[in-house]
């Protein structure tokens, strides 16, 4: 679907915070009633996200100085794990997604700075690359694996122990993602998220309810879930019920989020002004190459 930039930035926002807070539900239903759905007052991961993004809007750049790394090391209370480096990614996903040379390096810069492994690098590498791909609209199911398999042969100099063994991974979602029980037998936290996004990638709903599903799944997990599965059917295909405010707390309601998405829509492009944004505005703005005149 040729969902606008501006939609795709909103639905990845908001998807990540719907996703934090579907793993509340030990057993969650598509029939709960909207109010549940509310992101918990205290959520770990989006915030982290939206302060980081709050920064590089303001500083209309990424730059390393505005990593704040102890609160991102919080986030996991041992090692941090591969999902929650990637959601303190996202916004550096979000404004690089157009150039994936500069998201790649932008991205290391990170992973070095949290003294991250290889292999976690090549991991929140692969999940850029699925975001990037979903907001140009050039992200097919079918053949996604096989295209991000070839991409990180092409563009990764890293060791090949490390390099193998994702490919390994890839490959295993690619045999088995239609299967729940071979899904929950991946050990890397980034591969579930996006085998239980190609399970049912036009279904936001289903995506989450899949991946609660997966005992091993986290917090972490679900957010990556909802952030990819918004990014591929934007705000749009995230039911209307779940995106009414409920509670005064900021992260609760959409609003603030999607007010986040036309800052840096703004800030990404150079010539919007975020108050004159709606919902309902025709943005045709683009990367090169994505959009083609007849």
């Amino acid at each position: 679907m040729n969902y606008s930039l501006f939609s795709r930035f909103q639905g990845c926002l908001w998807g990540m915070a719907l996703g934090e807070c579907f793993s509340s539900y030990a057993v969650p239903s598509l029939s709960l009633p909207q109010e549940q759905f509310s992101p918990p007052a205290h959520g770990y991961y989006t915030p982290v996200a939206l302060r980081l993004l709050a920064a590089m809007i303001a500083a209309q750049t990424w730059k390393p100085t505005m990593l704040d790394r102890s609160e991102i090391k919080s986030l996991s209370k041992e090692n941090l794990t591969d999902a929650a480096l990637a959601i303190a990614s996202l916004p550096v996903m979000l404004f690089y997604h157009d150039d994936l040379n500069r998201q790649r390096q932008a991205l290391g810069q990170i992973a070095a700075g949290l003294q991250q492994d290889n292999q976690s690098r090549e991991w929140v590498t692969i999940f850029a690359y699925a975001v990037s791909q979903a907001l140009k609209g050039h992200l097919d199911p079918n053949t996604f694996v096989d295209q991000s398999q070839a991409y990180m042969r092409v563009t990764t100099s890293d060791a090949a122990t490390a390099l193998e063994e994702v490919l390994e991974q890839l490959e295993q979602i690619k045999r088995g993602y239609c299967s729940l029980e071979q899904t929950a037998q991946l050990t890397n936290p980034i591969a579930i998220a996006i085998a239980c996004f190609l399970h049912t990638p036009y279904h936001f709903p289903l995506a989450l309810l899949r991946v609660s599903q997966i005992s091993a799944a986290s917090p972490s997990i679900n957010a990556l879930t909802g952030a990819l599965s918004g990014a591929y059917n934007s705000s749009i295909g995230i039911p209307a019920t779940w995106q009414l405010p409920q509670t005064l707390n900021p992260i609760s309601s959409p609003e603030p989020i999607h007010a986040l998405a036309a800052q840096l829509l703004a800030a990404w492009s150079g010539v919007y002004v975020p108050s004159k944004l709606s919902n309902t505005d025709p943005l045709p703005v683009a990367a090169p190459w994505v959009v083609h005149f007849p």
